[in-house]
């Protein structure tokens, strides 16, 4: 389920007195499946200027308008004569911050609008990384994303570990049809929210994206395959390049929560999965190992991370998870009791939210909650 409609959406204007150029404006709005407010004189332009998200001005109303009511951002000046240095004057007076001409840059001008259309990301994204093997991160995620809906947020869960489990047959989604990394084409760097969401698989109100891809699964239109004779997709192919930053932002923008699980060693722009996140959760285990674990991947993500919680599994003989928490350092989100149960559901491709995993997802997304992010603030 993505994010409720009920609320106005983002407002794009274009502004033009050259029919023409108005013309050419509307079909590139058209073309972004945005629906635009128009202004055809400098009285509409100024009752628009301060609550439009986009304003997509042509160069002839810009020189009527003469100075701006307010400076702002997101202001682009529009042409289709490239006459750069009168342009570049116009742009600074009105304040823009590119200048476009067309037809050469229609391009860069849908993404543009698309994406103002779509609004900016608003979806809770929070990066797991299990410290070390055998901790539970991967089972961690799956839980959250099970009790995330339950409360009613939207949620999506993002593979990002070629090493880790394979989240859709945790979740029991691998017979789902549906959009996998190795189909995913990303185009000008960015990815459209709606269609991305919509054509993902999903079970039980979670969606997932991940690697995996049954050989049975007939292939969206407009996706490419990179899959071997046996149908799964070739290890170093599954998560394209330059596709996780364009799909998380996409993903922040139609669900509450992203979900990653995201390696320890993050490989290549995984580092970037990190970097966006509201919040990182490291999962380990209640050992001197654990610990060890847990401190080198805090001191090589301190760069980089937002704040960090920490999630422990125990069991009898370990160390208390408050210790572990007090020598990572991190503060101590939620306990993760070991449980064989739970660990047996794993390995069979099964999760059974047991009473204990569910605590600890609740615990988390409470931490969520207590940390700001609109979208959590219905869970204090």
């Amino acid at each position: 389920m993505s994010k409720s409609s009920s609320t106005p959406g983002p407002v794009v204007l274009l502004g033009a007195a050259d029919g023409l150029l108005l013309d050419d404006m509307l079909r590139l709005a058209a073309a972004a499946h945005v629906e635009p407010v128009l202004a055809h004189d400098v009285s509409s332009i100024q009752r628009w200027w301060s609550q439009a998200d986009l304003i997509v001005v042509g160069a002839d109303l810009a020189r009527a308008l003469v100075r701006p009511p307010v400076r702002r951002d997101r202001v682009l000046l529009v042409d289709r004569y490239d006459d750069r240095a009168a342009l570049n004057e116009t742009a600074v007076a009105l304040g823009a911050e590119h200048v476009v001409v067309l037809p050469d840059d229609q391009a860069w001008l849908v993404d543009q609008v698309a994406a103002a259309g779509e609004g900016r990301p608003t979806g809770v994204v929070l990066p797991v990384v299990g410290c070390r093997g055998g901790a539970g991160a991967s089972t961690l995620v799956a839980a959250l994303a099970r009790q995330a809906v339950d409360v009613g947020l939207s949620c999506v869960v993002v593979d990002a570990d070629p090493t880790g489990a394979d989240l859709d047959v945790l979740l029991d989604m691998a017979d789902e049809p549906g959009l996998r990394w190795p189909d995913l084409v990303v185009s000008g760097g960015r990815l459209p929210a709606e269609p991305l969401a919509a054509a993902l698989p999903r079970r039980a109100g979670v969606a997932v994206l991940c690697a995996g891809m049954p050989a049975d699964v007939p292939l969206l239109a407009g996706t490419r395959a990179s899959q071997g004779s046996s149908g799964a997709p070739a290890p170093s192919s599954w998560l394209p390049d330059g596709g996780l930053a364009p799909a998380v932002d996409a993903l922040a923008r139609a669900f509450d929560l992203v979900v990653l699980d995201v390696p320890r060693w993050l490989p290549g722009e995984c580092r970037y999965a990190v970097e966006a996140g509201d919040l990182l959760l490291l999962v380990t285990t209640a050992d001197l190992r654990g610990v060890a674990s847990a401190r080198r991947v805090r001191a090589e993500l301190a760069s980089c991370a937002r704040p960090a919680r920490l999630v422990v599994r125990t069991t009898r003989s370990g160390v208390d998870p408050e210790d572990v928490a007090d020598l990572v350092p991190a503060p101590l989100a939620a306990t993760l009791r070991h449980d064989r149960r739970v660990a047996g559901d794993g390995a069979r491709g099964e999760l059974v939210v047991r009473s204990s995993l569910r605590r600890t997802a609740r615990r988390v997304l409470a931490t969520l909650a207590t940390a700001g992010d609109p979208p959590m603030a219905g869970l204090r």
